[in-house]
């Protein structure tokens, strides 16, 4: 026999209201009191102790802030993965190799500025302009002004670029020539004996 049938012999009503009747005898009318008493659930930690229902909310909490965090995490090191610049093939490199550079690889050019650009407003500002090799090659530089200064250029302007490549059906693009915001080494831009990153 469960307790539950034999506190029902004995003349209590089991419900799942807050309200309990006490001492129902069967077949009788009602000669007890109707009192009030909150319903509690409990818990089996596993070990035969039980939880009371503020103790399990509050574990709940803890399991699902652990879980926010933790996802959290996991995402901010995806993005550290793609963001950072890729440290493969840092090269002092002259156009003759441009054909072998890869997408991500930091390259330092020394050139002329060929021709000057409007800036990109869209997302992360960019100072954009146009670079020519010694062997005429050209490349875009886009120049993050969120996180370095602009450089006051002209055309016909000679400047050091190191940065990251990345190419395209114009020649290329060089990017990320600023500092790095995580502390790595970055990128930069030497014009007029001042360096800009």
């Amino acid at each position: 026999m469960s307790v539950f049938e034999f506190l029902m012999l004995k003349g209590y009503q089991i419900s799942g209201s807050k309200y309990q009747l006490r001492n129902h005898p069967p077949g009788g009318s009602a000669t007890g009191l109707i009192e009030y008493r909150p319903l509690q659930t409990t818990l089996s930690n596993g070990s035969g102790q039980m939880k009371s229902p503020l103790a399990w909310k509050k574990q709940l909490a803890t399991i699902v802030i652990v879980a926010i965090l933790a996802i959290y995490q996991y995402f901010q090191n995806q993005q550290a993965r793609v963001e950072p610049p890729d440290q493969r093939g840092d090269s002092t490199s002259d156009a003759s190799q441009i054909e072998n550079w890869r997408s991500g690889q930091w390259v330092q050019l020394e050139a002329t500025v060929s021709r000057l650009l409007s800036d990109d407003n869209e997302g992360s500002r960019h100072q954009r302009f146009i670079i020519r090799l010694d062997n005429r090659q050209t490349l875009l530089i886009a120049h993050n002004i969120d996180l370095a200064k602009r450089v006051a250029l002209q055309k016909g302007d000679r400047i050091r670029v190191r940065g990251r490549y990345e190419p395209n059906n114009r020649g290329g693009v060089v990017h990320w020539t600023h500092h790095d915001p995580r502390g790595g080494p970055g990128g930069w831009i030497e014009y007029g004996g001042k360096r800009f990153q």
